[in-house]
């Protein structure tokens, strides 16, 4: 495929001027801008049910803990000392400390 001059352009819209001066108009008046299309992506997820498990504790409750074997003794079930848990921890005394447990690691003692 040539090239073809600016001078070579010119020409043959003159001489397509001359020949049929309404074709030139339509074309002309048309909208060369080109409109950009944008396509989007459907991110719609169906989302997941997650299942929670509540555990049903209660402050001075004994339990026993699964890992060491221990008794403890739960002392708070959302705050202690200004330490803020998520759900289903929880704090148990054992011996002379407190630790975070979770709910699954931890059992009711029945008296």
């Amino acid at each position: 495929m040539s090239k073809t001059s600016a001078k070579d352009l010119k020409a043959l819209k003159e001489k397509m001027k001359n020949s049929d001066p309404k074709a030139f108009a339509e074309i002309s008046k048309r909208n060369t801008k080109r409109e950009k299309v944008i396509k989007t992506k459907d991110n719609k997820i169906p989302a997941t049910k997650k299942k929670v498990i509540q555990w049903n504790y209660e402050v001075n409750q004994l339990v026993h803990v699964n890992r060491t074997n221990e008794l403890g003794l739960i002392i708070a079930d959302k705050e202690f000392h200004g330490f803020n848990l998520e759900t289903n921890y929880f704090f148990v005394l054992i011996s002379n400390r407190v630790l975070q447990l979770n709910g699954k690691d931890i059992r009711p003692v029945s008296v």
